[in-house]
């Protein structure tokens, strides 16, 4: 393929086990990504810059974690404990 470059795309993943069960987010976990991407220690640790402004939870969930999933730069999950149903985002 001339003048075209792949792109390396994360598998699509799910694991369940007893305990928990890892996924991809959906617009279900948009308070809790947005919850995330608010508190300030979190932030930190993302690789954006520090002026980005709030970022929107359901955006993230929706679409931009699947364009970074899409174009290979990244891939985002939700882990869910099974005992109260509670989501921990990756």
């Amino acid at each position: 393929m001339i003048g075209q470059v792949a792109v390396r795309r994360f598998p699509a993943l799910t694991v369940s086990t007893p305990r928990t069960e890892v996924r991809r987010l959906t617009a279900a976990d948009a308070s809790a990504a947005g919850e995330i991407f608010a508190d300030k220690l979190t932030r930190r640790w993302l690789p954006l810059p520090d002026d980005s402004g709030p970022i929107d939870g359901h955006a993230w969930c929706t679409d931009l974690a699947r364009q970074r999933r899409d174009s290979g730069e990244g891939d985002h999950y939700a882990v869910i404990r099974r005992e109260d149903h509670q989501a921990d985002l990756r």
